[in-house]
């Protein structure tokens, strides 16, 4: 019985984590994603996921009009130094990536580049030039999938534990 119940929410777990995402869920595959890792005082480190594998990806600054380029590792994420010219009076630049997405289509992500010390940068998801919202990525939602049905599962064994500990008879 326990067996069961456990292989129940292990197969429930399952389904729920390779479940397909759409379009605009974080971390769906071929949804690729831009963040700004550093700022210094003329660059910006300029970072990418969710990108087709060993590919380019082209990133252009909107405000200055520079141009960087990324070829993606094998897991379709990597990293470049952008030119920047923003200070805190001036807001934030926005910079912009494009390419190919893990699931083979064309794909754009952005993220605003503040200078440091100023308001916090942020990343926006996006697979056709749109922002996205924030939210959990698809390892963050498996782990506490994962987490959730393994509790469950122990909970389960706690109560067949007790009560077959009640029912015993004494000797």
């Amino acid at each position: 019985m326990v067996v069961t119940m456990i292989g129940g929410l292990a197969l429930a777990a399952s389904a729920v984590i390779a479940a397909p995402a759409t379009a605009g869920t974080p971390g769906a595959p071929g949804v690729p994603t831009s963040t700004v890792k550093a700022v210094t005082a003329n660059t910006a480190r300029y970072c990418v996921t969710g990108y087709a594998p060993n590919r380019a990806v082209a990133v252009h600054d909107e405000q200055s009009g520079a141009n960087a380029s990324i070829r993606t590792n094998n897991r379709g994420s990597g990293c470049t130094n952008i030119p920047v010219a923003v200070a805190c009076e001036d807001g934030a630049e926005q910079v912009v990536a494009s390419g190919i997405a893990a699931d083979g289509n064309p794909g754009t992500s952005s993220a605003r580049v503040a200078a440091s010390g100023c308001a916090a940068s942020g990343g926006s998801r996006s697979a056709s030039g749109g922002h996205g919202s924030g939210g959990l990525t698809g390892t963050e939602a498996a782990v506490i999938g994962v987490g959730g049905a393994a509790a469950l599962g122990l909970l389960a064994v706690g109560f067949v534990w007790v009560r077959r500990r009640r029912s015993a008879p004494e000797a």
